[in-house]
């Protein structure tokens, strides 16, 4: 009868420390899915913020050569 106690309480341990690593587990994966999911949103609003430079860029050259302010030479590199 001993003896089925004793397995019985190997079992439970068993059992409880597969529950307990399951739960870190699972905890730690959350922890990751979200400094991800906050990457992955600073990483999309940096590229917005490039297209968006990227598309403005040549019209504020342009305006700023147009307007005098800046030669064209600086505005535009040299074609050979």
């Amino acid at each position: 009868m001993q003896l089925l106690f004793g397995f019985a309480a190997v079992i439970v341990t068993i059992v409880g420390a597969v529950v307990k690593l399951t739960r870190s587990i699972d905890q730690a994966q959350r922890q990751i899915d979200s400094r991800l999911e906050r990457l992955e949103i600073r990483i999309a609003s940096v590229e917005g913020q490039n297209r968006a430079f990227l598309q403005v860029f040549p019209k504020v050259m342009t305006s700023l050569i147009r307007q005098s302010v800046l030669p064209l030479e600086t505005g535009y590199p040299k074609q050979t």
